[in-house]
């Protein structure tokens, strides 16, 4: 690692990323990112990717009109695909009063330059064929929509990929696996930085750690109001709905949002993805994000790309429990679900809840034994191997011996 930098970015996500390519693009090519895992590793990993160009504030509809703008061309720039997919955005209004902020926000797109178009029901329709108006009682009526026809989603992680090699063709250097321990200031006013791999000093320093904000704020003698929060969004298996449509000719249907009941909804794999934006949503890590969460982060990536190699759908059910000390037993606990598939492949989820329980609490003779007598017996998926695989996970709150006699009374 280089001993003396202008900038050090801090945070290998998309923010960090695009930061470290805007140096770049500004003539500073004696940038640095140093990234504590590996890059995406943070929020950017789980990110829908929704590129939202509604905005009612004309300064920030301008960065994100430069951004859709830019994912655009990075592709061509960089020699990196951005999975841009570029099928429109779909804002519906249930209410007079919401089409009446549409209305509104017609003055900044124009400022902007943002191509929009306000339309009826009768058109909504036609965007998006799959959708129920709804008769004003059970189902709230639409009475309009705001389509933004140069909006879509992108891949998070593809993008940032991109970002990194455009940085790097600059002169920029990454660090991955690299975390800054210790910020001081000199008596020159640059910034001497402590990582596990070495020293470096900095004319800046631009932090970009998203759910480690509040730490890396600390060493600098800030305390950031950045708190992570818990959110869900739901994937789903393939819609026979929308496969139909697509099989019958029909385009990726736009990104669909509705605000007065707060969610989205967007195409998947012949699938859906929902997110719903949670109303007092609870905060996680307000301390800071405790060490053990990214190892659970590269055991979760792990078991999802296993997954994904099987092919048998089961991609991203990966529950907190799993991801405990996955690394350590990540090659027994293969050996095991092999072995499943072997013996019933109609069980990958009882398979999946055995490596959970594995991987939480460590390869044990009595859970090697347990498996091996379910396995010879052609144990059928019932409640009681369900309380087994479940009720043994790193959440109980018993003793080991207690855990024992709980699974032995299961079976």
């Amino acid at each position: 690692m280089k001993s003396h930098a202008r900038v050090v970015v801090i945070g290998g996500g998309a923010v960090g990323v695009s930061t470290l390519y805007h140096l770049t693009k500004k003539g500073w090519s004696d940038v640095v990112l140093i990234e504590r895992a590996e890059l995406t590793a943070g929020s950017t990993w789980h990110a829908a990717g929704l590129l939202p160009l509604f905005n009612m504030s004309y300064t920030v509809g301008q960065l994100h009109k430069y951004s859709v703008d830019l994912y655009k061309r990075l592709p061509a720039e960089t020699g990196q695909d951005v999975s841009f997919h570029v099928t429109g955005n779909l804002r519906l209004a249930t209410s007079r009063e919401r089409m009446d902020e549409y209305l509104k926000y017609c003055g900044t797109a124009n400022t902007i330059g943002v191509p929009f178009q306000v339309i009826s029901p009768e058109e909504v329709k036609k965007l998006w064929p799959l959708i129920d108006l709804g008769d004003g009682r059970d189902t709230p009526k639409i009475v309009g929509a705001l389509y933004h026809p140069d909006d879509g989603h992108i891949a998070p992680a593809d993008l940032t990929m991109a970002l990194r090699r455009g940085a790097r063709t600059a002169g920029a250097e990454i660090y991955e696996h690299t975390e800054v321990t210790a910020a001081t200031r000199t008596a020159s006013g640059e910034w001497h930085l402590t990582t596990t791999k070495g020293e470096i000093v900095a004319e800046h320093v631009v932090c970009a750690t998203g759910n480690y904000a509040r730490q890396t704020g600390r060493m600098f003698g800030l305390n950031g109001p950045a708190i992570p929060v818990e959110h869900q969004y739901i994937v789903y298996d393939e819609s026979p709905e929308l496969k139909a449509y697509r099989s019958g000719g029909g385009r990726e249907l736009a990104v669909l949002r509705e605000s007065d009941q707060s969610y989205y909804l967007r195409e998947e794999r012949l699938g859906w993805i929902l997110g719903p934006y949670e109303k007092g949503a609870p905060a996680r890590f307000a301390d800071g994000v405790p060490e053990w969460f990214i190892e659970r982060w590269r055991g979760a990536h792990e078991l999802r790309l296993a997954w994904k190699a099987r092919g048998d759908g089961f991609v991203d059910t990966v529950t907190e429990s799993g991801w405990t000390k996955f690394n350590e037993h990540s090659e027994k606990a293969r050996e095991h679900l092999e072995r499943a598939w072997k013996a019933d492949p109609t069980l990958p989820f009882a398979a999946a809840q055995l490596c959970e329980v594995m991987l939480g609490i460590g390869d044990y003779p009595e859970m090697r034994e347990w498996f091996d007598r379910s396995v010879a017996a052609d144990f059928e998926y019932s409640s009681a191997y369900h309380h087994v695989l479940w009720g043994l996970q790193p959440r109980w709150h018993g003793s080991h011996e207690a855990m024992v006699e709980f699974g032995r009374a299961c079976l």
